[in-house]
């Protein structure tokens, strides 16, 4: 009997420890304990002295349940503190990145906004020295010699020594600074925007300007060489096929000096040039010497080749002459006052005067030609 109630004992145990809770309570109220006799057995005489322990008891058996129960609480709180612990600290490692993020949004919005700035102001500080430096660029143009010749010219639309009212316009806005265009892009090349006083527009390849005002001024000189009695010849050089370098006289004087002949090379060139800007606000004429310069380097070796001088005729923008042109051109009227019986400084008057006229006439139709 012993032997037969501990196997029950240990088959309960066993399956309390695979069931639920409902089904130890159960099984442990249907165990039936053997009797040997009428009175119920004392729980110490069913076992011998040698036998198993006794049997647990419901209370026993409750009370594994119980601290199964606890396990699997503890487990489960457990399991939802390191949950939460990890939410925790994901949520923290978000708001890390988060504010990291955000700081360095910040910092490179202010450093754009930094940078924006100091662009801004540098570009504010260019222009406004580009502004003052053409301003003090006109102003030494406009002093220099035989510059403003063109404003004492009497009107004569018979000799052809007039302006348009609107050239004359356009004419007085350019020569006081005064500003002629107002943001408009160039219609002869859209990706270049007119600016404000004209400089591109008088020094644009495109359009036929530029020819345009360089034939015009070499007519005059070849007419009053002409009118001298110098018998000039025009472009001449190489042939007909060659190209502008290879013929360096716009106009040949067959006889200029002691027997040789001059070859005179008429350029414009602008006063507001980069490479020029800095040094005509301080010196008049030094865009023309330094024109004078190219025109020597790429002329002069021609020029000795068929034994002629080369005398650059240079003029800037604003009226102001190359020295060599002052020179050769004072020689020129010389020479026609003579002819004409006349007083030089007349002849040199009536000379700057419609050379002046002829240039600011081909200035104001470039920048009218480029006007919507």
């Amino acid at each position: 009997m012993h032997l037969q109630l501990s196997n029950e004992l240990k088959k309960l145990v066993a399956d309390v420890m695979n069931s639920s809770s409902n089904d130890i309570i159960v099984k442990c109220c249907d165990v039936q304990w053997q009797k040997e006799e009428p009175s119920p057995p004392s729980p110490t005489l069913l076992f011998t002295e040698t036998s198993s322990p006794s049997p647990p008891s419901l209370f026993t058996t409750m009370t594994i349940f119980t601290n199964i129960t606890n396990y699997r609480n503890i487990t489960t709180f457990a399991n939802i503190a390191i949950n939460r612990t990890i939410t925790t600290f994901t949520n923290i490692t978000m708001y890390r990145n988060i504010t990291t993020f955000t700081n360095i949004t910040i910092h490179r919005t202010i450093t754009t906004i930094t940078i924006y700035k100091t662009i801004i102001y540098f570009q504010t500080i260019i222009i406004f020295k580009t502004i003052i430096i053409n301003r003090m660029g006109s102003s030494f143009v406009h002093s220099s010699p035989h510059a403003s010749a063109w404003l004492s010219v009497t009107p004569s639309p018979r000799l052809n020594l007039h302006l348009e009212p609107a050239e004359f316009q356009v004419a007085l806005k350019w020569w006081l600074g005064i500003p002629v265009v107002q943001g408009q892009s160039c219609p002869h090349c859209p990706s270049c925007v007119l600016d404000d006083f004209g400089h591109h527009s008088l020094t644009c390849k495109h359009g036929g300007d530029v020819v345009s005002r360089h034939n015009k001024l070499r007519d005059v000189v070849y007419d009053f060489c002409q009118r001298a009695c110098l018998g000039p010849r025009l472009e001449m050089g190489c042939g007909a096929g060659s190209d502008s370098q290879s013929r360096p006289a716009d106009v040949l004087v067959p006889n200029w000096d002691l027997g040789k002949p001059a070859a005179f090379d008429l350029s414009v060139t602008s006063t507001l040039q980069s490479s020029a800007l800095l040094e005509a606000s301080v010196t008049a004429g030094s865009a023309a010497q330094l024109a004078e310069n190219r025109k020597h380097n790429n002329s002069d070796k021609k020029c000795d080749e068929l034994g002629w001088a080369c005398i650059p005729l240079v003029v800037e923008t604003y009226g102001c002459w190359g020295a060599e042109a002052v020179a050769a051109l004072s020689k020129l009227a010389g020479r026609l006052s003579v002819r004409n019986n006349e007083q030089k400084s007349k002849t040199i008057f009536s000379l700057y005067s419609r050379l002046g006229l002829t240039l600011v006439r081909a200035n104001c139709r470039a920048i009218l030609s480029r006007l919507t």
